[in-house]
């Protein structure tokens, strides 16, 4: 086996490079029209699907053309560095099934809004529940506390203090 040259080296890299940037480019066009469109119109999941499905075949056909006519069997096509770096296989792995990919940042954002809502649903109720609460305690609290603790209670200070302060009656002393 010989060593490959440095001018061999160099155009193995360039020609590597050149398929990787074509093939982000060609996702990256994708992605920009899909982005138009639903900018422009009212485009739906099912047909930014079909633009994604239409480019990964177009891709891949254009690919399998080219490896064909050079004389590649469909088992060499396949495996070609040519056909796992094309613009193909870069939106399969990155967009294959747009629905599932928008479906879980949905719930993503789904469940921090209802998270927040939830927050700020308690908050409401706590707020609008106060003024009940506080006239509830107002309401209860001197009684419970005549109640449990009289000793401490104003109630009984108020009978202690009416009992020594009541005006007494003093007999004179004609008892007919």
């Amino acid at each position: 086996m010989r060593s490959k040259d440095t001018k061999e080296i160099i155009e193995y890299v360039t020609e590597t490079v050149t398929r990787r940037t074509d093939a982000i480019d060609g996702t990256i066009a994708t992605l920009e029209k899909i982005k138009d469109k639903l900018a422009t119109s009212d485009l739906t999941v099912k047909e930014a699907q079909a633009i994604v499905n239409e480019e990964i075949a177009k891709s891949f056909g254009s690919v399998a053309e080219s490896l064909k006519a050079k004389g590649s069997s469909e088992a060499e096509i396949k495996s070609a560095i040519e056909w796992i770096e094309c613009t193909g296989s870069r939106l399969t792995e990155k967009a294959k099934s747009l629905a599932k990919r928008i479906a879980e940042q949905q719930k993503k954002h789904v469940k921090a809004n209802i998270d927040g809502m939830k927050r700020w649903t308690g908050l409401g109720v706590s707020l609008a529940i106060l003024p009940f609460t506080c006239w509830l305690l107002n309401k209860i609290y001197p009684w419970f506390m005549d109640l449990a603790f009289p000793e401490l209670s104003n109630k009984a200070a108020s009978a202690k203090k009416n009992k020594y302060n009541k005006p007494q009656e003093v007999a004179n002393g004609d008892n007919k």
